[in-house]
């Protein structure tokens, strides 16, 4: 079954905690909104500085738009001036629990931005690797192996904690059974 883009924007998307209550509350903080007169508001369902907080959260285009004037057209990292070819930049990647809020949000030029994602990149890929190496092998011993194979019967298993020496031999005793 192929992915939805739901599962891809699922942490895109901020939580909408009080979706549901009555007119007079706000959808967003869940608070009474009050008018001057300190009577309660049944006319509206959102404070002012809550919809701004949610479009911030919830539209790309309205984040960026900030996000620029914020930074006053400036590139974060370089200080040059991006008019036309700029990304916004999350300081702290989603994947790496960044939020949606405008301080982790920067203005970058794209030379800039490619440079930092690739870094952020490699990163990522080199901390995969360093937790799949050791995750099979701790001094000696044997965890798991992960590789590919055709069928069962041509991968080697080995039981797990069972010496990397002893493995090898029981491997190599079984090559010179197939020969």
């Amino acid at each position: 079954m192929p992915d939805t883009p739901e599962k891809f924007d699922s942490h895109r998307m901020p939580d909408m905690p009080f979706w549901h209550v009555p007119k007079g509350r706000c959808r967003w903080c869940g608070d009474f909104i009050w008018q001057s007169d300190d009577t309660l508001n049944l006319r509206r369902r959102w404070h002012p500085h809550c919809v701004d907080a949610y479009k911030e959260a919830a539209w790309p285009q309205y984040a960026r738009k900030k996000v620029y004037q914020r930074d006053k057209g400036l590139c974060a990292h370089c200080g040059k001036s991006c008019r036309r070819a700029w990304e916004l930049d999350h300081i702290v990647p989603l994947i790496d629990g960044g939020g949606c809020d405008l301080s982790n949000m920067q203005t970058l030029c794209r030379p800039c931005h490619r440079k930092k994602t690739g870094k952020e990149a490699t990163q990522r890929a080199q901390l995969r690797q360093s937790e799949s190496v050791s995750s099979w092998e701790t001094k000696g011993e044997v965890w798991a192996i992960e590789t590919d194979y055709n069928d069962e019967t041509d991968a080697p298993w080995f039981a797990p904690g069972e010496p990397l020496d002893e493995a090898m031999a029981i491997t190599e005793g079984n090559e010179a059974n197939d020969a």
